[in-house]
């Protein structure tokens, strides 16, 4: 299964408040970006750190301090660290979440660390 694919079906699984579909629009729309490879997706944004809002993929933010992954998923083989050259600009803060977890936040300079020295264990 492709990387978009396996997004498309973690949506399908865990059912959200939108649409596969309609966050990629809202992500794009409110600053956001997507990349959609042979080897991995991932879709986020600028957001403010702990602000009500981080979750609202149509909600736009001045100052921003953190990057938002909303979803992300890599084809088979490649490394979790290839998700850091596709960051336009780095922030302080990086944030996901894992199903209906709560998010987690890292220093962006420790997600660095993490994603090349564990390669593919995160």
């Amino acid at each position: 299964m492709t990387p978009h694919g396996k997004v498309h079906s973690l949506y399908l699984q865990f059912p959200q408040p939108r649409t596969f579909h309609e966050d990629i629009e809202a992500n794009i729309s409110s600053g956001g970006h997507v990349f959609d490879t042979r080897d991995f997706f991932i879709m986020g944004r600028p957001v403010v750190k702990d602000h009500p809002q981080v979750t609202n993929p149509w909600h736009r933010f001045d100052s921003p301090d953190c990057w938002f992954v909303q979803a992300a998923a890599i084809a088979e083989g490649v490394s979790q660290d290839i998700f850091l050259t596709v960051i336009p600009y780095p922030l302080m803060w990086v944030a996901f979440g894992r199903n209906d977890g709560p998010l987690r936040y890292y220093k962006f300079s420790r997600l660095c660390e993490m994603l090349t020295r564990f390669q593919t264990r995160f």
